[in-house]
């Protein structure tokens, strides 16, 4: 599915966050998967503002936009997603997803059952 395991996000409201252009393609796709799986059917932007939130950041400027946008659009192409608006885990089941756990320093590892 996809090629990251980990979804690292900021463990405190004053730790440091990353700029979206350091986080993954693929990271960003498992954030994402992940949101819709407890979610289920969002609207994409209620999908998007959840997702930066994640990450910490505050604001949706361009830069994040994009990022969300081309994640949304792979996992679309690859048939993961059913959209445009509203956004659901394709088959209306969420996909075998790693389940998130915390660990120091604010990541959220993904435990994949080999």
């Amino acid at each position: 599915m996809h090629g990251s395991t980990v979804v690292r996000v900021p463990a405190l409201d004053d730790a440091p966050r990353r700029p979206v252009e350091e986080v993954p393609p693929d990271e960003i796709e498992l954030a994402i998967t992940h949101l819709l799986a407890d979610a289920g059917a969002s609207r994409k932007a209620d999908l998007r503002e959840a997702w930066a939130r994640l990450y910490g950041w505050r604001r949706v400027g361009p830069d994040i936009e994009r990022a969300f946008d081309r994640a949304v659009r792979k996992l679309v192409e690859d048939k993961m997603v059913n959209g445009p608006d509203p956004l659901r885990l394709a088959n209306g089941e969420p996909p075998r997803l790693p389940a998130l756990r915390a660990t120091p320093h604010g990541t959220a590892r993904a435990d994949v059952a080999s």
